[in-house]
């Protein structure tokens, strides 16, 4: 990740604990996200932090399909894409929801998330790192 905007509070307000926070947003904490078209139709995405490994997950979903995610935390997520490069994911953690929508482009990915029934959003910019 190459940069963040109101990352900290909408964590918060999803339940995650403050120290794994601190973790997350931490300047040496590097993320890592990758998203690959596998032959069946599906993609596989996994997040890897260097310095909180219990946020690490992968995931395989269909466009359109449910999947259920156990780690790093329970939630229920829908993802579609509305064009080539814009995918729009809704995440049902509890009784709180986050609906994103992640655009890909020359530079890599920008993420816009907000959380229903708040006012609050943010912001995530990862740099492409492959292919070049």
């Amino acid at each position: 990740m190459e940069s963040q905007q109101n990352v900290g509070p909408c964590m918060a307000a999803l339940g995650m604990p403050e120290e794994m926070i601190q973790k997350m947003l931490a300047p040496k904490n590097v993320i890592s996200l990758s998203l690959t078209e596998n032959t069946d139709g599906s993609f596989t995405s996994s997040t890897e932090q260097s310095l909180a490994p219990e946020l690490n997950s992968t995931t395989t979903f269909k466009i359109g399909e449910t999947v259920k995610v156990s780690k790093p935390w329970p939630m229920v997520a829908t993802i579609t894409k509305s064009s080539e490069n814009t995918w729009h994911n809704r995440a049902v953690m509890g009784d709180k929801t986050m609906v994103s929508e992640s655009t890909v482009n020359n530079y890599g990915m920008t993420i816009h998330a907000t959380i229903e029934g708040t006012a609050l959003s943010f912001t995530e910019e990862f740099k492409k790192v492959s292919p070049k």
